[in-house]
């Protein structure tokens, strides 16, 4: 356990952790004004209903690129675990590998139900369907929020409080 806390103290102290806390910091921000400017909600839908329902359709709906970003958050999280067991001075570098990695694999997945959303609030029927479908695609919307603010909060909390 104090060797966790010693990497916690390293991480506090290393100035590249701050760099990270503003990028976290700025991609929170835009989620929120994602969130704030959904363009469903501005009534500018990009495809028409049959073009949505043709894409939510497809037997294979996610990009490759989904796959890849995921396989590449999971080798982040787990070279983050082997540079925290080193111990010296690749544990800050590790933690902060790890951090990004879970950052990574909790919330790409949230990002693409929220474009699975906004497709099945385009491909919905006019008046109550439309109506439930986008407050799900709010739902889906806060989650990311919440994921991103708290991942956020808590890094911010470990460089002030070490």
């Amino acid at each position: 356990m104090t060797s966790f806390l010693d990497v916690l103290i390293r991480v506090g102290s290393d100035p590249m952790a701050w760099a990270v806390l503003a990028v976290m910091a700025i991609v929170a921000a835009g989620s929120l004004y994602k969130y704030w400017v959904c363009p469903l909600a501005k009534a500018n839908v990009p495809y028409t209903t049959e073009e949505a329902r043709s894409m939510l359709n497809r037997r294979v709906r996610h990009p490759v690129s989904y796959l890849l970003v995921m396989l590449l958050g999971m080798g982040f999280a787990i070279a983050g675990l082997f540079g925290l067991a080193k111990g010296d001075h690749k544990s800050t570098l590790g933690f902060l590998s790890l951090a990004f990695g879970l950052y990574v694999i909790l919330t790409l997945p949230v990002r693409l139900q929220i474009k699975d959303a906004e497709l099945k609030v385009i491909a919905s029927a006019e008046g109550e369907p439309r109506a439930i479908m986008a407050g799900e695609l709010r739902q889906t919307h806060r989650r990311l929020m919440s994921y991103e603010l708290v991942i956020f909060a808590l890094f911010a909390a470990i460089l002030l409080l070490f």
